[in-house]
């Protein structure tokens, strides 16, 4: 389990870190999308799908039994990141539907509820080509799994430190 949680962190840390290393090297915002989205697509694939130690019985959680302690659980770090990338694609879809029903003016009134008003009028961008809308759906859910993943791993590894 320990290689697997291991591997896990490393590949799903690498996009995380290209979200902030791509913009600084100067390609522009197709360019970034497109490389993220090739290098997120890979390394998912790349991800090992076997998860030793895990009983398979109960889908997410494992109950392990350490001495007379049963409220130790592991969890599996795939299924957590893709419930966590599943959520950020309906909060994706649920923003874009926002602003398509509220217009400019409710959706700026609606984040700077939101946000305590913070005046959100000159970030919030209301024409958003197809292909920008695509790219960002996609990289919301591989990004939210790969958030979920790290949890689960970090987790089950400061789980053991107990």
């Amino acid at each position: 389990m320990k290689k697997y949680t291991i591997w896990m962190l490393i590949i799903s840390i690498i996009p995380i870190l290209l979200l902030f290393i791509l913009p600084i090297l100067g390609l522009g915002e197709i360019a970034n999308d497109i490389i993220l989205i090739a290098v997120l697509l890979f390394i998912f694939m790349l991800m090992p799908k076997n998860i030793a130690g895990i009983d398979k019985t109960d889908d997410s959680v494992h109950l392990k039994k350490s001495g007379s302690n049963i409220n130790s659980f592991k969890i599996d770090p795939g299924k957590l990141g893709l419930s966590i990338g599943f959520t950020f694609f309906l909060l994706y879809i649920g923003c874009m539907l926002l602003m398509y029903f509220l217009g400019h003016d409710g959706t700026v009134t609606y984040f700077n509820n939101m946000l305590h008003g913070i005046d959100t009028s000159t970030i919030v961008k209301m024409h958003v080509t197809f292909t920008e809308a695509f790219a960002g759906i996609i990289e919301i859910f591989i990004l939210g799994t790969f958030i979920g993943i790290c949890i689960g791993g970090f987790y089950n590894i400061l789980l053991r430190g107990r």
